[in-house]
């Protein structure tokens, strides 16, 4: 609870009172339980300082089902990210939407306005599709949109041997996540 001294509120003679001594301090009590408040309503101002009460109000708004095991942390990413995909759709936008949830350096983008593709290469594994999903609802409908985690397959086939990538076809080392696991 905050501290608060009305005292220096009102004049000596009168904060001298018994009276108003204990008026006082029912004053302050009150006033630090609505100072505390007001401190909690200026953070649920803002999408990354808010609590969880109000991080389930925008999850329910937004139509997000958070895992039980998310953290405020990421549960506050995920509303932020979720509420920044409107449109208008801009490069710029999407760069600062792919380097919010995957950070600087976390994927390759190609944008082709001509042939209306977007690829997206995602340098660590398993989030393929969270992120098509996301990037989906971002881009223009007659967009194409591709994404993938081939920085990742070709670390992995790197550390194999020609003989032993052989055995396998092309499709198979392009598509099957479960080789070389």
């Amino acid at each position: 609870m905050s501290t608060i001294d009305v005292r220096h509120w009102w004049p000596d003679f009168i904060a001298a009172t018994r009276e108003f001594e204990q008026i006082r301090k029912s004053y302050n009590k009150e006033l630090g339980l609505c100072w505390d408040d007001v401190g909690i309503l200026n953070s649920n101002l803002y999408l990354s300082t808010m609590d969880e009460q109000t991080c389930a109000v925008w999850e329910k708004m937004l139509g997000i089902r958070p895992d039980p095991d998310s953290t405020l942390e990421a549960r506050r990413r995920e509303v932020i990210i979720m509420s920044a995909t409107s449109r208008p759709y801009t490069k710029k936008r999407l760069r600062a939407i792919l380097d919010s949830y995957l950070g600087e350096g976390g994927y390759a983008l190609t944008l082709n306005t001509t042939l209306k593709r977007v690829v997206i290469d995602i340098k660590s594994a398993g989030r393929t599709d969270y992120i098509y999903d996301r990037v989906r609802q971002i881009i223009p409908a007659d967009m194409e949109l591709y994404v993938g985690d081939s920085y990742n397959r070709q670390m992995k086939l790197a550390e194999h041997t020609h003989q032993e990538l052989a055995a396998y076809t092309h499709q198979q080392l392009r598509e099957d996540t479960t080789i070389f696991e």
